[in-house]
């Protein structure tokens, strides 16, 4: 247990400092995971870097769950979305 709220707690900081620079957030409605027939909003938050998502799991900081929301751009791929560990 103490070693996943460190991992929280570095995400956090990690985050704090990731949006304390310029960034957008663009929002997707689509399917979720599982039988549920109940359509989500997925948000993707860019910052200079790219995808925060992506910077989170190439950390350590997240993992992939699941595949659903296409990412902005318009990219016909699906993009995996992502659970903080």
């Amino acid at each position: 247990m103490p070693q996943v709220i460190e991992i929280g707690l570095d995400a956090k900081k990690f985050v704090d400092a990731k949006l304390s620079e310029p960034f957008s957030v663009v929002t997707r409605l689509a399917g979720g995971l599982g039988r549920s027939k109940v359509q989500r909003i997925y948000g993707f938050v860019r910052t200079r870097e790219g995808d925060l998502g992506e910077q989170l799991i190439a950390n350590g900081l997240a993992r992939i769950h699941g595949t659903t929301a296409a990412p902005p751009g318009g990219a016909p791929r699906r993009t995996p979305t992502i659970a903080l560990l």
